[in-house]
């Protein structure tokens, strides 16, 4: 049976080393925070932001009436997504919806809106 390759405790410098795992620490934190966030509005709101319907705590995933986090502000607005104020609980169709009238409002505006959403 052949020897496995010995393999470096380290990464080399240049080679992605130190960087990568500080930059994968600061994206846990900010997971964890954004995590955070979500519960707390899963916990504090009980109806969409957009049509005032009740969202059900029992539907979860892609089920168009389960609950999702909508920042009715976006990142490409100057909205801040790690702020509870910007954070409200919509029903995922509402939300979608609300998407699209964002989209729309870009594009009419004359800036060209990727898919993301955001203004290229």
């Amino acid at each position: 049976m052949p020897k496995p390759p010995d393999v470096p405790p380290t990464t080399p410098p240049g080679k992605g080393g130190g960087r990568d795992i500080a930059a994968r620490a600061r994206n846990n934190r900010a997971t964890r925070h954004r995590a955070r966030i979500n519960a707390q509005v899963h916990a504090e709101e009980t109806t969409c932001c957009h049509c005032g319907g009740h969202v059900d705590p029992t539907l979860t995933g892609t089920h168009p009436w389960a609950g999702t986090v909508d920042q009715p502000r976006p990142l490409w607005a100057s909205g801040n997504p790690n702020v509870r104020a910007n954070n409200r609980l919509a029903h995922q169709l509402c939300q979608g919806a609300h998407q699209q009238q964002l989209r729309v409002a870009g594009q009419t505006r004359g800036g060209h809106v990727a898919r993301t959403g955001r203004p290229a």
